[in-house]
């Protein structure tokens, strides 16, 4: 599956979610609705968990840095020791 689900579901918490993307290296994430449901199960699946720290990430974790009419850009707001 994609990295960003799979972490997600890894993750047990949005904060540990938002630890893991910042010590990839992810500063900015970009969504795509119609690239995502292009690409459907191809890109894997949430699980439920997955999909609440994934869904939580914004506003707790992420800035949106432009929104235009078929994306999103957020960036990784600095996490705090």
């Amino acid at each position: 599956p994609n990295h960003f689900i799979a972490w997600a579901n890894e993750s047990k918490t949005p904060e540990g979610l938002a630890a893991r993307l910042s010590s990839e290296g992810v500063k900015h994430l970009i969504l795509v609705p119609a690239e995502a449901a292009r690409l459907g199960p191809a890109l894997g699946a949430f699980s439920d968990d997955g999909y609440r720290n994934w869904a939580a990430l914004d506003p707790a974790f992420l800035k949106t840095a432009f929104k235009g009419p078929a994306c999103v850009v957020f960036s990784l707001k600095e996490l705090r020791p």
